[in-house]
């Protein structure tokens, strides 16, 4: 009897050994999910106080522009370069500094620079004569810059031919890219500067 309780008694023992390991490989396991779940959980926080990025508190029309008799809407200047710069802002609604990567071009917008908004009291509202920089651009939190937008008469103009989608106007809509604590963002703005005739 003492052989047969001496292996059963091993025997015990060794399970205990294995549900031992189980359980503190089990233990770590779990302690690293729940770690990874805090530190993402986190890190999600902290990059909701990035941003938004979103259009500011001001658009304007370029002396290049010309306002229509019913004054509804404006149109390009006639000049050979059917250009026209139009100044907008774009504001950085959250609590940390973000950089702006690029502004998107397309068939209209040939050009995107910013520059900072300095103001003074009783001065424009856009601003005092900053230099305009390319991207990218750090804005500040709860901050603003300036955009200087520079379109030009589309190639679908010529000949009096209109947009695919029958639309002549100038739309005023940005794509915006930009950094946060994870990474890219993109952003779509309004710089409040529609009702522009481009044909």
């Amino acid at each position: 009897m003492s052989t047969t309780f001496e292996v059963a008694n091993g025997s015990t023992a060794t399970g205990n050994s294995r549900f031992g390991r189980r359980g503190t490989v089990m233990a770590a396991v779990v302690a690293v999910l729940l770690a990874c779940t805090l530190t993402a959980s986190i890190a999600m926080y902290l990059d909701s106080r990035y941003g938004p990025i979103q259009n500011g508190s001001f658009g304007i029309y370029s002396q290049d522009l010309i306002l229509q008799p019913d004054g509804s809407s404006h149109r390009f200047a006639e000049s050979p370069a059917q250009t026209a710069q139009l100044v907008a802002s774009l504001r950085n609604a959250g609590s940390h500094s973000v950089e702006i990567t690029a502004i998107d071009r397309d068939d209209v917008v040939s050009d995107v620079r910013w520059s900072v908004l300095a103001t003074v009291p009783g001065g424009y509202v856009s601003g005092l004569d900053t230099p305009w920089q390319n991207f990218p651009a750090e804005i500040p939190a709860h901050a603003t810059i300036r955009l200087l937008i520079t379109i030009h008469r589309p190639a679908y103009c010529q000949d009096g031919v209109s947009a695919a989608n029958g639309n002549d106007l100038y739309s005023g809509s940005h794509r915006v890219h930009w950094k946060s604590l994870l990474g890219s963002h993109l952003t779509t703005i309004e710089d409040q500067l529609t009702s522009i005739d481009l044909c």
